[in-house]
């Protein structure tokens, strides 16, 4: 999980309307559900033998671009 948060504005383009948009938005930088998540985490983490380690990306990871002629996402609720 991206504890300190990730650049969502790629993803939100290719699930916008879609059932997990929110999930992906809550994935972005400053979330308030991965702050939470990290406090509670933190302080229910006690093994003291234990070293807790975060990777972070030194580069962008190729994303998939959205221009005028990707289709649309389906409505919310209607497969493909």
């Amino acid at each position: 999980m991206p504890n300190c948060g990730l650049d969502v504005t790629n993803l939100l383009t290719l699930v916008r309307g879609a059932n997990n948009a929110r999930l992906v938005d809550d994935l972005g930088v400053g979330s308030h559900l991965l702050a939470e998540t990290c406090r509670h985490f933190a302080r229910g983490f006690k093994h003291e033998d234990c070293q807790i380690t975060s990777f972070y990306e030194l580069r962008d990871t190729e994303a998939v671009v959205v221009s005028s002629l990707t289709p649309a996402p389906p409505p919310p609720g209607i497969a493909r």
